[in-house]
C-alpha cells in the first residue's frame, strides 16, 4: 500500500514540476542583454550617371549622452568610401546626427558571394550614470540576480574606461 502511494505521489510530482518549470522559464530569460547606447538608420540614396553611391546615416543617442564619438567605415573590396573617419564631440540623448557618405566603385570585383557592402562602426564613451540607470529599472529587469549582472557589467565598463564599439553593415542594392 506504502509503495503504490510513494508511486502515485512520485507520478503526481512528476506531472507537476515540468509545468512549473516551464513557466517558470518562460518568465525569465536566460540572461539579459545590455540595451543599446545609440541608433543606426542607414537610407540608400538613387545612384547618379556615375554609379557613385549615396547614403546617409543618422546616428541617435537612446542613453544618455555619448562623447568622443569615432565614427568609422569600411566596405566591401568593389566600392571606396570617401571618408575613412569621422569624429563627434557628444550626442545627446535623442539628438539625431546625419553623416552624408558617397562611395565610389573601384575596379575589383566581390568574390565571396556577399555583394557589395558598407560597414559603419562607432567607437564612443557611453554615459555610465543613465546607462545604470536604465538597467536598475525593476520592470524592464524585473530578475534580481539577472538584472544584477547587468548592473555589474554597466560597473566593470566604468571602471575599465573602456570605450564601447557598435557597427552596422549594409548591403548595397
Amino acid at each position: 500500500m506504502l509503495k503504490t502511494i510513494s508511486i502515485i505521489l512520485l507520478g503526481i510530482f512528476i506531472s507537476i514540476v515540468p509545468a512549473f518549470a516551464q513557466e517558470s522559464a518562460n518568465s525569465y530569460p536566460e540572461s539579459y542583454v545590455l540595451p543599446s547606447s545609440l541608433s543606426f538608420e542607414i537610407t540608400e540614396k538613387p545612384k547618379n550617371l556615375q554609379k557613385s553611391i549615396r547614403m546617409s546615416v543618422t546616428i541617435e543617442s537612446q542613453i544618455g549622452e555619448l562623447k568622443d564619438l569615432n565614427i568609422f567605415f569600411n566596405s566591401s573590396k568593389d566600392i571606396r568610401v570617401m571618408y575613412e573617419k569621422y569624429a563627434l564631440k557628444s550626442l545627446k540623448q535623442g539628438e539625431k546626427h546625419v553623416i552624408n557618405i558617397l562611395a565610389a566603385p573601384t575596379q575589383k570585383e566581390v568574390t565571396n558571394g556577399m555583394g557589395s557592402w558598407l560597414r559603419i562602426g562607432v567607437k564612443y564613451n557611453p554615459d555610465f550614470d543613465a546607462l545604470l540607470k536604465v538597467v536598475s529599472d525593476k520592470e524592464k529587469y524585473p530578475h534580481p540576480s539577472l538584472r544584477e549582472e547587468l548592473i555589474n557589467d554597466v560597473k566593470e565598463g566604468q571602471k575599465s574606461k573602456e570605450p564601447f564599439i557598435d557597427a552596422v553593415r549594409h548591403f548595397i542594392k
